[in-house]
């Protein structure tokens, strides 16, 4: 059996660490990171010699596109060092918000990414494969090159629903508008669903939040979506939902790429909490590790971890 070698970039330490902990089949491997002037990468991989005929895991995260650089000029490696497979673990996928071109002059960067992550060398054992969590658009994987990766859509929505059954009162799940229905629905088929959207004032450029599906009166609600920046949609939400009678509200968002310090806005001291005011809990991954370490311990977030999925995925 070939020896598992996992690999990873400085920001997914704990990630790594918690998958060579709660499985000893893997071995961790150890790259030096380092830079030349101008911060142009200066990789070492140190164990190179038991890449040969490895199965090689590598956690990434690709923060900024020097981290992205840095990180796919060594999976681009492996190969010439004669690992027997790949599998890159990037749990979140920064630039899925571009997904599409609506007007000339528009860029999408999710088919650029997705295009250089496709010039990964295979290995001797075939094509890399690409975990990826909740893709912000479902063609995403349509966007790799063919032939080349295998990229690989997970969901978190299994860890959103596990802790329904905890929730007090009544539970339901609430959705920011029809797109997160359409993708996460039927994962939560036997709650009751409410549909939020966002409709134009007197046909301007304004708009305001209401709900367009359900009946939130009493009910203690998870708002449920894939990836938030400055969880000003999930506030929106959380404020139409109260107005209507919820009993409370929380959020479940899979990516927490929160940008800067606008997590700040949503927090409060245990005893300041508020029903009118607060989210109960703002429940997030840690697909994002860097955010994700920044607002862990502050009320409300609580971070889940997706390593189990991710192992299960890896057995699969």
């Amino acid at each position: 059996m070939a020896q598992k070698l996992l690999f990873y970039c400085p920001q997914m330490t704990e990630m790594m660490n918690a998958m060579t902990w709660k499985n000893s089949e893997f071995k961790p491997g150890c790259i030096k990171w380092h830079e030349f002037e101008g911060e142009w990468p200066n990789s070492f991989i140190e164990n190179v010699e038991e890449v040969k005929n490895s199965d090689i895991y590598f956690f990434a995260s690709f923060d900024n596109p020097t981290q992205f650089f840095r990180q796919v000029s060594v999976l681009s490696s492996l190969w010439f060092y004669e690992a027997r497979t790949l599998t890159v673990i990037l749990p979140f996928f920064p630039t899925a918000t571009m997904e599409r071109i609506d007007r000339p002059g528009e860029i999408a960067t999710a088919k650029t990414l997705a295009r250089m992550l496709s010039s990964i060398p295979a290995c001797a054992g075939g094509l890399p494969k690409i975990l990826i969590f909740d893709p912000h658009s479902q063609t995403l994987p349509f966007y790799f090159e063919k032939n080349t990766v295998i990229p690989i859509s997970l969901s978190a929505m299994s860890l959103a629903r596990n802790g329904l059954s905890y929730f007090p009162r009544g539970a339901a799940v609430a959705f920011p508008d029809a797109g997160a229905r359409k993708r996460f629905g039927s994962i939560f088929s036997d709650y009751p669903q409410i549909v939020c959207d966002k409709i134009r004032i007197d046909g301007g450029d304004e708009k305001i939040v209401t709900i367009k599906e359900g009946d939130p009166r009493g009910k203690s609600i998870l708002i449920i979506d894939d990836l938030t920046r400055s969880g000003e949609t999930a506030e929106e939400c959380r404020k139409v939902l109260v107005a209507a009678g919820a009993y409370s509200v929380s959020a479940f968002v899979t990516h927490g790429a929160f940008k800067k310090d606008v997590w700040k806005n949503y927090c409060y001291l245990p005893e300041e909490y508020d029903r009118a005011k607060h989210f109960l809990d703002f429940v997030i991954t840690d697909s994002c590790p860097v955010q994700a370490k920044i607002v862990c311990g502050h009320k409300p977030f609580k971070v889940l971890s997706l390593i189990d999925l991710i192992y299960k995925a890896i057995k699969e």
